[in-house]
């Protein structure tokens, strides 16, 4: 009766197995040795796993850290959020009204007006806010706000200055229909489909 061959993977095994019996001092069991190379492979996948989820909460901290910066930082929004909790919560409370003439003061190309708009509040409000600038924006236009520094930020990042990143945001764009990505801030709709083509632009589909 012909010897049934055994699989090539099992082959392999066997083999390995062997010269590490070869290697071993005597008085090892293999089986042990096999089982703490295992849990070294173990420890080193998820040594690298962790890393890497590192790598991914320092690059939101940063991002968030940018925002932050685009309205005043500490000075005027407390401490840098270290995560989207530590957002929500700061937000949860209320910016200042100065964290939008740090916006505003800081533009390059973009009209007053136009951020006014995407972030809802009139030439008239912005000047009576003026005159209380620790005094809390609502919950509504501290979140427009935001999140038009979240996007100024992505812009940013994808352009390579604030200046390119608001001339992108105040040209019209063949992907968004030739709207102008700054007119669609207004809506939580618009704004979905801004960050959208920008994840597109950054990847380099631009239709």
């Amino acid at each position: 009766m012909a010897q049934r061959r055994q699989p090539a993977a099992t082959q392999q095994q066997a083999l390995q197995q062997q010269k590490l019996q070869e290697k071993m001092p005597p008085g090892i069991d293999p089986a042990v040795l096999a089982g703490a190379e295992e849990a070294v492979r173990r420890a080193r996948a998820e040594r690298s796993d962790w890393h890497d989820a590192t790598a991914g909460d320092h690059g939101e901290s940063e991002r968030l850290r940018q925002v932050a910066d685009l309205l005043g930082g500490p000075k005027v929004v407390g401490k840098y959020p270290a995560d989207a909790l530590a957002a929500h919560e700061m937000l949860q409370r209320g910016l200042p009204n100065t964290a939008i003439r740090h916006l505003l003061g800081g533009a390059t190309t973009l009209a007053q007006k136009s951020i006014e708009n995407a972030i809802g509040m009139s030439v008239r409000t912005r000047q009576r806010r003026e005159k209380h600038p620790r005094e809390l924006l609502s919950q509504d236009q501290t979140g427009r706000t935001w999140k038009f520094a979240e996007i100024l930020t992505r812009a940013i990042s994808v352009f390579g200055s604030r200046t390119a990143a608001e001339q992108w945001l105040a040209q019209p764009a063949t992907g968004l229909d030739q709207r102008r990505p700054i007119e669609l801030l207004t809506t939580p709709a618009g704004m979905e489909l801004v960050e959208d083509f920008l994840g597109r632009v950054e990847y380099g589909v631009h239709t």
